[in-house]
């Protein structure tokens, strides 16, 4: 469960960082 529960929060911070580089452009 920890497991997939850190994999969820890597995806979600990776697409925020993502987000976030696009606000940028």
């Amino acid at each position: 469960l920890v497991q997939t529960q850190r994999l969820k929060i890597m995806e979600y911070y990776e697409k925020k960082e993502k987000q976030i580089e696009q606000q940028k452009k």
